[in-house]
């Protein structure tokens, strides 16, 4: 059984909309849990990419109306999580150019949805220096 792009959408449109699979018709679940483990690993990171949803908000459903070991899934992280790391990570750059072309690196990966995330931790952390190169 191939996913189609339309039921790809469906998932990815619920997720984004209402972070679960409420809003997907009971025959596309049906019709994607038949499909090959590859397809439905593809359909997470599709869902992880363009949901604008933080992973552990959904994740757990997916794993279960999928029927997906969690071992075969990547490695969850939230956006949180992978900001503080970085902004820990660019506080200990040996200097203020690699701090900021580590920053730039990073800013170039994140959506918008994202961005603004990166705005309020550092707000919320003092860190001045890299609110100035946001701007």
């Amino acid at each position: 059984m191939t996913i189609t792009p339309d039921q790809k959408w469906e998932i990815v449109r619920s997720i984004s909309k209402v972070g679960d699979f409420n809003l997907v018709p009971e025959d596309t679940l049906v019709n994607i849990q038949k499909a090959s483990l590859e397809e439905k690993l593809d359909l997470y990171l599709e869902v992880k990419n363009d949901s604008f949803r933080d992973e552990p908000e959904w994740r757990e459903e997916f794993i279960q109306k999928l029927n997906i070991p969690e071992t075969e899934l990547p490695e969850c992280r939230n956006s949180t999580e992978i900001i503080l790391n970085f902004l820990e990570e660019a506080g200990n750059a040996p200097t203020e150019e690699d701090a900021k072309v580590y920053f730039q690196d990073m800013l170039s990966c994140l959506k918008d949805y994202d961005k603004k995330i990166v705005v309020t931790k550092i707000k919320e952390n003092g860190q001045e220096y890299f609110l100035e190169l946001l701007q």
